[in-house]
């Protein structure tokens, strides 16, 4: 971690045990949760790395296949964080995790999508997560609950994605980066 202001280091975080692939701010700014290789993942504390607990809920995932988290996302409200395993194999596929960012209790495992999970975003309420996944399709569902909303379906290896700040306007997804040549601008109401 370093400095916007002048780039010095703050504080380097040493106790993750393979490479790193994603790293989400708790909303106050307190903890960082932080993964990638393997299914550990690190929530800590930001000012002196203190560790109150490492999140292995997808250990299950990773049984016989090496895989990686792809994607962290800490709710709005603080409350929960998210987070997608993509196990490597033939018939692998993703899984999300919704979570307690207090404790790291499983609050909910979502499997809507049949390939990798590549992104993950909650909207401003709270309410819904949004998934993209490699098998061309984005989900909107109801976090808490897992209930689907809807699915998007045609898109290519959507990255990246992002609610408006207010929730009405929708998301933006991004495709894989050698093709992003455009932006999809979703409503989260459509069916």
């Amino acid at each position: 971690m370093w400095d916007a202001l002048d780039g010095g280091n703050v504080y380097i975080y040493g106790s993750h045990r393979d490479y790193l692939s994603s790293v989400c701010w708790s909303p106050d700014g307190k903890r960082i949760a932080s993964a990638g290789g393997g299914y550990e993942i690190h929530v800590w504390d930001q000012t002196d790395g203190g560790n109150p607990y490492i999140y292995r809920g997808h250990s299950s995932d990773s049984e016989q296949s090496n895989g990686y988290i792809t994607a962290l996302a800490w709710s709005p409200n603080g409350q929960y964080i998210t987070s997608s395993y993509n196990a490597i194999g033939p018939g692998k596929h993703g899984a999300v995790h919704v979570w307690s960012a207090q404790n790291g209790s499983l609050i909910r495992l979502y499997r809507g999508q049949i390939d990798q999970i590549q992104a993950l975003s909650w909207s401003p309420d709270n309410q819904r997560l949004i998934s993209a996944s490699t098998d061309g399709t984005i989900q909107v569902w109801q976090a808490v609950s897992g209930g689907l909303l809807y699915t998007q379906s045609g898109t290519t290896w959507d990255r990246a994605l992002a609610w408006s700040p207010n929730g009405s306007i929708g998301f933006l997804s991004i495709p894989l980066i050698s093709e992003a040549r455009s932006l999809l601008l979703g409503h989260p109401t459509a069916t």
